[in-house]
């Protein structure tokens, strides 16, 4: 069930106030995995984030336009702009409807 892609998504992974890590966001069975694209692919500082790991995930309007943010168990905020609302918005929902919350 782990390996089971659910959807994917186009996100920037937020690295730096300034700066973000474009690439797709999946949902899977049991994990949310983000991979960059092009030159920066297999850079990221993470990119998996397994659901006994994730305290909350959320969608919300950010300065470029939507964004997905990823809570995890140590409190740390994962922020992923440029999301599309509809999709990030349906990814959000399947993650909760998956996990129950």
């Amino acid at each position: 069930m782990m390996s089971q892609e659910v959807m994917s998504i186009y996100a920037a992974m937020k690295i730096y106030p300034a700066n973000n890590v474009p690439g797709v966001l999946t949902l899977l069975g049991g994990k949310v995995h983000f991979e960059a694209n092009g030159a920066l692919k297999r850079t990221e500082i993470r990119n998996d984030f397994y659901f006994s790991e994730i305290n909350n995930m959320k969608m919300s309007l950010s300065m470029q336009p939507y964004k997905i943010s990823i809570k995890d168990s140590e409190n740390e905020l994962w922020e992923f702009n440029q999301v599309a609302k509809k999709e990030g918005q349906k990814f959000v929902d399947l993650y909760n409807d998956i996990t129950g919350q």
